[in-house]
């Protein structure tokens, strides 16, 4: 059975009227309960018939308007679930806690038995702390790996091994000969190296350039607490590839991933949406001083800036600098509007691209996720307001 989730639930509004009021409307219930909201978000109403689920409900006012405003959505579910307008459903108190979580912006910590477990686990044998299965489970999610021959792959399983690092041991030390790639089972780590400092989340591979056959390692990683680290011997990985463009491919593939475990944009969502955004969009690498977009273009999807720096240039009065961890475009594709600043790199950089209609696709299937970038596009909207409206302003 699969997990319930929060776009999977069908909300059922309680049988009522509606009544207009200026610019807004009143919605009441045959148990006098009511609420006023915007005509704006009408459409929320009606949806909310307990035969759309929260997905099918975003992915029709997205047909119906173009886009969706996440902010208004979750407010109006929310008002809903205050003003006891809901029917009764067994799920009906997941979906109120689900709401909360999303309004607020983070996720309820709960020390449960099992995080008590977790943080006496690294005094057992490493050997039992991740079952085998569980184990090609998370190098499987590598598209790279789910490639290999059967052989191949439990040939590549038995040469693995878990290794537990307490808070502040070195997993890799600068200058050391690279013979493994590795995988962050659990905890966090961090990577130092020359002008370059982030942060390793779970699930992450790092040590990638021991896959280029460098002599010694360019950079330092160490445990930021316990941590459980998976260690793959680049040899064994090595002996299943046809040829070394295979070892690229998985680099990539890698540089990608660590992104996604380390930007703060993603911190907290759900591993399903990060692990579709990385299927849906394409590596690009540019070199210096090259335009990624200009002012005015059409929108044709959002960029993750996954390694390197660009200058986002709004006006001859405000450019910013953006570096890895960051993403932009964001705007125009939530707005499906023009582009509107001109991009351009200012070192060589590795940029994570996905179209406008792959994005739409992630947002409507994730609220969390919509409404944390939707957040993000007013706050830089706000910012450049002023500008946007001058530029907006001016005879053609």
């Amino acid at each position: 059975m699969e997990d319930w989730t929060l776009e999977s639930f069908k909300p059922k509004i309680k049988k009522g009227t509606i009544s207009p009021v200026g610019r807004n409307f009143v919605y009441t219930s045959d148990q006098t309960a009511s609420v006023e909201l915007p005509v704006a978000v009408a459409d929320v109403i009606l949806l909310c018939d307990g035969v759309n689920t929260i997905h099918q409900i975003l992915s029709r006012i997205h047909e119906r308007q173009g886009v969706v405003q996440f902010q208004k959505v979750v407010q109006t579910l929310v008002s809903l679930i205050d003003s006891d307008l809901f029917e009764q459903d067994p799920d009906l108190e997941k979906f109120k806690g689900k709401m909360r979580e999303v309004q607020n912006g983070v996720k309820l910590q709960k020390e449960t038995f099992l995080g008590r477990i977790r943080k006496i686990l690294p005094f057992f044998n490493s050997k039992e702390l991740f079952a085998r299965t569980l184990i090609q489970e998370r190098i499987e999610s590598n598209s790279f790996f789910s490639e290999f021959s059967e052989e191949g792959f439990e040939k590549l399983l038995d040469s693995c091994e878990v290794v537990v690092y307490s808070k502040g041991q070195f997993v890799i030390e600068a200058n050391e000969q690279p013979s493994d790639i590795y995988l962050l089972l659990d905890g966090e780590c961090e990577a130092v190296g020359n002008g370059f400092k982030g942060v390793i989340h779970k699930g992450s591979f790092f040590g990638e350039g021991a896959l280029m056959a460098l002599p010694i390692r360019a950079a330092t990683v160490r445990a930021l607490e316990t941590s459980k680290v998976l260690r793959l011997p680049v040899s064994v990985i090595r002996e299943n590839i046809e040829n070394e463009k295979h070892l690229e491919v998985l680099r990539r593939q890698i540089i990608v991933s660590q992104y996604f475990g380390s930007s703060n944009h993603f911190a907290g969502v759900r591993p399903s949406t990060i692990e579709t955004i990385q299927r849906l969009g394409q590596l690009e690498i540019v070199g210096s001083d090259q335009v990624i977009f200009e002012d005015g273009d059409r929108t044709n999807g959002l960029y993750f800036l996954v390694r390197g720096s660009v200058r986002v240039e709004v006006s001859l009065e405000k450019q910013i600098d953006l570096h890895q961890g960051d993403l932009f475009g964001e705007i125009s594709v939530l707005a499906k509007l023009p582009r509107t600043a001109r991009v351009v790199s200012r070192e060589p950089s590795f940029l994570f691209k996905v179209s406008l209609e792959a994005f739409w696709e992630v947002l409507l299937s994730d609220l969390n996720f919509a409404y944390k970038i939707e957040q993000l596009c007013e706050e830089r909207l706000a910012d450049d307001f002023e500008i946007l409206q001058k530029k907006n302003s001016k005879p053609a």
